[in-house]
Order: structure tokens, then sequence, then C-alpha cells
């Protein structure tokens, strides 16, 4: 893991460094006994940033943490909400495949102290470059198979 911002009680870091394809970013306190939130972003090969929510569950347990977003975590396309406020209000809605008429969308709203700000927004342009990066990568690569079984 590698350290990328800390300031204010708060660090972003990296996991798996670089461009592999297990490494993600996350946000957390930088003090893991007192940890209340971790939110991570990873980029995805199919374009989408995934996310993920971890906050303390109870009160009476400081740095207990539980996942609120599902296993696979919330699943933003470039197009999808991804950001967050300058007052910490953190929003990522996936849209619900649907007909094109229904807008629907789902996924998690919190607040965050505003000292989550600037690293969250750090993250989200992070993991969006990287799930440019990774659709790229795989777009050329499929190009290439195609170009290679002998076809224009």
């Amino acid at each position: 893991m590698t350290t990328l911002y800390e300031a204010n009680g708060v660090s972003l870091y990296e996991y798996e460094p670089g461009h592999t394809w297990e490494s993600w970013v996350g946000v957390t306190e930088c003090f893991p006994a007192v940890q209340r939130y971790r939110v991570t972003f990873s980029g995805s090969i199919d374009g989408t940033v995934s996310v993920g929510v971890n906050a303390q569950i109870f009160d009476d347990r400081p740095g207990q943490l539980a996942n609120y977003t599902p296993e696979s975590g919330v699943r933003c396309y470039p197009s999808d909400t991804l950001m967050i406020s300058d007052d910490g209000v953190f929003t990522a809605l996936q849209r619900v495949n649907g007909p094109s008429f229904v807008d629907l969308r789902h996924g998690i709203v919190m607040k965050l102290p505003v000292e989550y700000v600037g690293p969250i927004r750090q993250a989200i342009a992070i993991a969006r470059h990287r799930a440019f990066e990774r659709h790229e990568a795989a777009e050329a690569k499929a190009a290439a198979a195609t170009h290679a079984d002998g076809e224009p």
C-alpha cells in the first residue's frame, strides 16, 4: 500500500500501486484504530468505477467498520453520478438498465467530514483514469486478436 496524500487526519492511498488489474485507491482516517469511514474506488476494463463504502457500525466500537455497498460495489459509468460536494456530501449512483424512458439509479449518498473532500476528488480522478486506461487496453487487445485471426 502506498500513501498518496495525508493531511488533516485523512489519507489517500493506493493498494497494488501502478497499473495492475487488482489495484484500487481508497480514502480513510490515518489511524486505523479510530477509522470511521473507508471509501474505495477501482477502475474496471468495462470503463466503470466500482465504489465501496465502509463505515463504523456502532457508536461504542470505534474502528469496527461494516460494508454498506454490494459486494461488487456501486459500478458507475462515466455518465453516472460519482462526486463529492464542497460540504462533503458523497454521491455514487449507477444507472439501472431499463427502457430508455426510465432514468432509475441506485447507489449510496452519505455525508462525510469536509476533510474527505479533496482526497475523495483525487481518488475519483485516479479511478476514472485507470478505468479509461483499462478499457482502452482491453479494446486494443480485442482488436489485435481479431486482426490476428485474419479479419481486417
